[in-house]
């Protein structure tokens, strides 16, 4: 329950943001959120497209796709939005030592526990 608001605050966050940067007219290329997780969140097409309606008003289209066997993507499209891409991995986002070596460079201990300990991850996009 709690990550369906997560979502959906998320989604408004993105919303938001790229509202702001169309607004002052600046090409604001692409913006991402990634949220790491100690667990697979297996995001359903109901998931996302409930959490679109909810933040935008609007009902998407939703495309599928898997470009990696451990990773799902979900496109939401609706007319006058920007595309949104959903993306949901059942690994982490980078290999172990990597996340080790980033940790080690983060100030703050939340961080540098989130990128050692996380084995899952979603991004909005």
């Amino acid at each position: 329950m709690w990550y369906a608001v997560g979502a959906v605050g998320l989604l408004v966050v993105v919303g938001i943001v790229v509202w702001f940067f169309r607004r002052s007219g600046r090409d604001a290329g692409m913006v991402s959120i990634v949220i790491l997780r100690r667990s697979p969140r297996r995001l359903t097409e109901a998931d996302v497209r409930g959490a679109y309606r909810r933040a935008f008003g609007k009902e998407p289209k939703v495309d599928s796709a898997a470009p990696h066997t451990d990773v799902r993507c979900m496109v939401l499209l609706a007319e006058g939005s920007p595309p949104i891409a959903v993306l949901d991995s059942t690994v982490g986002y980078m290999s172990k030592e990597e996340a080790e070596d980033t940790a080690a460079r983060c100030e703050h201990p939340d961080v540098r526990r989130a990128l050692v300990s996380h084995t899952a991850w979603v991004s909005i996009d």
